[in-house]
């Protein structure tokens, strides 16, 4: 976990003064950098990170769905029958 006044704290869902800064301060630069046509430099940690969450998210839904629908199956008194797992 970064310290307080990173942006990826923030990012990772902190909302205190200090990440709510850090933020505010990178999307300013952003687009102070946007303006002067330079294209913006991708922090490949940053990156990484989250391409880790959503992949961890994208595995939660999966066995979300998996679980809702086996209980809706198993309410409908069909979990047992041939061709239901």
């Amino acid at each position: 976990m970064r310290p307080h006044g990173d942006r990826r704290r923030y990012t990772a869902g902190c909302r205190c003064d200090s990440c709510r800064v850090a933020n505010t301060e990178y999307y300013r630069q952003l687009r102070e950098r946007r303006a002067a046509g330079e294209m913006p430099d991708v922090d490949l940690d940053d990156a990484r990170t989250h391409l880790e969450l959503l992949h961890e998210r994208r595995s939660v839904a999966e066995l979300e769905q998996l679980l809702v629908s086996s209980l809706e199956r198993a309410r409908a008194g069909m979990l047992g029958r041939p061709g239901w797992a």
